[in-house]
């Protein structure tokens, strides 16, 4: 949610906010478990766990120009803009910018849709 919603639709404070009240009722959240290798170890420790992942691995198209220059993958661009958000620093080579550009989205959705409204707030062309 941090990096995969964009910041005009979840503020970020609104997540931390929400985390801090679980953590206040007994939440215990672990990240960076690997199924399979840590799980059994969690069920010693825990009475119930709640797996939570996101879609993370994008589905290739695979079509006539889809490996030109200027076409990303929606989580790759929003995970790069909350970063810039946030303050991160991206290398100039790495940089996504919708500005002045005409963009495309294939897809829809909720993501879809964010990816619209980010290009929109770069200034992408109308």
């Amino acid at each position: 949610m941090r990096f995969g919603i964009p910041d005009f639709k979840l503020g970020k404070s609104i997540i931390d906010r929400r985390i801090d009240i679980l953590k206040q009722e007994g939440l215990v959240i672990k990240t960076g478990v690997k199924i399979g290798d840590d799980v059994s170890e969690l069920r010693k420790e825990f009475d119930a766990m709640c797996l939570t992942i996101g879609a993370r691995e994008p589905r290739n198209l695979e079509i006539p120009g889809r490996v030109l220059n200027g076409i990303y993958f929606a989580m790759e661009y929003l995970t790069q803009q909350n970063k810039i958000i946030r303050g991160d620093i991206i290398p100039e080579e790495q940089l996504i910018r919708a500005y002045n550009k005409r963009v495309v989205v294939i897809g829809g959705g909720d993501t879809g849709s964010d990816c619209v409204g980010s290009a929109n707030r770069q200034g992408a062309a109308a």
